[in-house]
């Protein structure tokens, strides 16, 4: 279980480490893949389950228009997921590598958010599956589905508050530039002094990490 301790340790190291090498790039694919597998995912169901009533001859017009609707609900449900998910991860991969592969902090968030991933694609699945079995009305599936996806939004930014997530933001998005170096802090941080060793080696600072290649607070001997 991760502490606020270990939060602020690792958010005030991440503040050096930029300082030293800047943002990193990130490729387009990294960004937006898992963003295209949950869009996917999003428009898949009701494809596979709504589509039928398009063609049967018992359904009437205001019927087909209903699983139209779904269907174009589902795709903008996928498509703002996609633009979102894109967007959080280019922030979370622009980190120094040698930062997010020794942070318990990044270890911990990368964890909890493909939890939530995995629960809400689990569930939309399960509300998708009811409502066609039952068949219910579009009515129905949209408000269930607008109903989860404020409960879940609600939930999790209130879970991610307590871990300072915020904060993180805060750090990396003044970086406008790739490799830039110079980034404003918050408050939390203004007692931070910029040195020229790591504090877990003793050895000298290049770049971001030191000479034997230990990233700023971390030895790979610990």
């Amino acid at each position: 279980m991760i502490t606020e301790k270990i939060i602020q340790k690792e958010l005030g190291v991440l503040v050096k480490v930029l300082s030293y090498s800047g943002l990193k790039s990130v490729s387009f694919w990294k960004s937006v893949w898992p963003g295209l597998m949950l869009c996917s995912w999003f428009v898949f169901w009701p494809l596979m389950f709504f589509s039928g009533r398009l063609y049967s001859p018992f359904n009437i017009s205001e019927e087909r228009l209903g699983v139209v609707v779904s269907i174009g609900t589902s795709f903008v449900l996928g498509l703002l997921s996609l633009i979102f998910i894109g967007s959080a991860r280019s922030l979370y991969l622009s980190a120094p590598y040698s930062f997010r592969i020794n942070s318990k902090m990044y270890f911990f968030l990368s964890k909890k958010i493909k939890r939530y991933a995995a629960v809400f694609s689990f569930w939309y699945a399960v509300l998708v599956v009811f409502c066609a079995l039952f068949n219910l009305s579009t009515i129905c599936f949209l408000s269930a589905i607008i109903a989860s996806v404020i409960g879940f939004s609600v939930y999790m930014n209130i879970d991610f508050n307590r871990y300072k997530i915020n904060e993180l933001a805060y750090i990396l998005t003044p970086c406008k530039r790739v490799g830039e170096s110079i980034i404003s802090t918050s408050s939390s941080f203004d007692g931070i002094k910029i040195d020229e060793h790591n504090p877990a080696t003793g050895l000298p600072m290049n770049g971001g990490v030191d000479v034997a290649g230990n990233p700023y607070g971390y030895s790979r001997h610990e």
